[in-house]
């Protein structure tokens, strides 16, 4: 069995565990798309998720003339929107730290940690699949601590629409994700998945300081003055 199967097979038990979650964020959002995670190509079309800036602004411009219940209606309408934002979040994450964990364990030939999380059976890790899986989880690798960081902190930045007062929230989708994908693997996910934990929260810190230090950036004032 290749890395690409494992892949395919990972993603149908992560997506059977994550079903009650996806119907939740269905009901909230019948226009959200499926992120597609694989080992060439990954999907982060989040425009779908968040108002757009004229959509916005025509809120702001009617809100104050529009009736109660019309406001009403418009504040739903942006909780369920973030919501959906937040469900697509955990889900992303628990799909990609469950591929991660997975190819770590074919990595080593731990067959007893990859079928506690695929399914039971006769499993033998072949050289060929074991070294593909050492590829994939090396430094440079697709599944390695930084590209699944990176791809992790992307995503949910792209949710935000770039707005760094949404990343307290989408750092929080991002460990209930984390939690969630633990829960699955049946046990404390692999080193690989606790460094990835680890890098993903040091680019969400570096996001909050790099808006917060362009805020108080003496020469941006100096410029506005």
């Amino acid at each position: 069995m290749n890395l690409n199967s494992i892949n395919a097979f990972t993603s149908s038990v992560a997506a059977a565990s994550g079903a009650k979650t996806e119907q939740t964020s269905k009901a909230q959002s019948e226009k959200e798309k499926q992120v597609v995670i694989g080992k060439s190509d990954f999907s982060v079309e989040a425009a779908t998720y968040t108002p757009s800036k004229e959509g916005l602004e025509k809120q702001d411009a009617h809100m104050v003339d529009k009736p109660a219940t019309d406001r009403s209606a418009i504040v739903q309408q942006l909780q369920a929107d973030a919501e959906a934002q937040k469900n697509s979040l955990i889900n992303m994450v628990r799909e990609a730290l469950g591929k991660q964990s997975s190819t770590y364990s074919l990595s080593i030939g731990d067959e007893d940690g990859i079928w506690k999380f695929l399914a039971k059976g006769d499993f033998t890790v072949t050289e060929a699949a074991k070294k593909e899986a050492q590829e994939a989880i090396s430094e440079d690798g697709y599944w390695g601590v930084e590209q699944t960081a990176q791809r992790i902190f992307d995503f949910a930045q792209t949710l935000s629409g770039g707005n760094v007062e949404k990343a307290d929230t989408l750092l929080n989708a991002f460990k209930e994700g984390f939690s969630q994908a633990t829960k699955i693997w049946g046990s404390e996910l692999p080193d690989i998945s606790q460094r990835t934990y680890e890098a993903v929260e040091k680019k969400f810190e570096e996001w909050k300081k790099s808006m917060n230090s362009t805020e108080t950036d003496p020469t941006m004032e100096a410029v506005q003055a």
